[in-house]
This record gives C-alpha cells, sequence and structure tokens, in this order.
C-alpha cells in the first residue's frame, strides 16, 4: 500500500468519492478526494477526476504518493543539513 511506510506519521485518511452526473456517462464526471491529517503539519488534500471511478482513485493515490513524499522530504531537509554541518 502507498501509505505503509507514512503510517506512523498520519493520524487520519479520509476518502471522499462523487460521481457528478450519476447514473448517465459523462466525460470526468467521477472523483475522488483524499485528506490526509498529520499531528502538528498542515493537511494534505489530493484530488482526482476521471471517466471511470476506478481511474480517478488511481489518479489521487498516484498523487497522494507524490505529495506526501514531497512533504515527508522537505520535512526531512533542515535534519539532513544540520546532520553534516
Amino acid at each position: 500500500m502507498v501509505l505503509r511506510r507514512y503510517e506512523d506519521r498520519v493520524r487520519r485518511i479520509d476518502v471522499h468519492l462523487s460521481d457528478q452526473v450519476g447514473h448517465k456517462a459523462s466525460h470526468d464526471d467521477k472523483s475522488c478526494t483524499i485528506e490526509v491529517h498529520r499531528d502538528g503539519s498542515e493537511l494534505i488534500v489530493v484530488a482526482h477526476q476521471d471517466s471511470f471511478m476506478e481511474q480517478a482513485v488511481r489518479g489521487a493515490v498516484h498523487k497522494l504518493k507524490r505529495a506526501l513524499d514531497h512533504a515527508f522530504a522537505k520535512e526531512a531537509e533542515p535534519d539532513h543539513r544540520r546532520d553534516h554541518h
């Protein structure tokens, strides 16, 4: 799972799925929004829209992985610089 390596740093995850048009087929009408709540840090929110719900979820998870990698790497930067001075 994408979040396994961050599970000790994440407090809560909310996933919101929506279908804007309901039973009708439409372009990019399915949406997945994922919110990651961390203790003492900014909320991370990603969203992806697609024609199929499965693709909307996959797209949001892919964006979430990049956002978490970036956020946690950014947080580790000061520690890394301090260790080398």
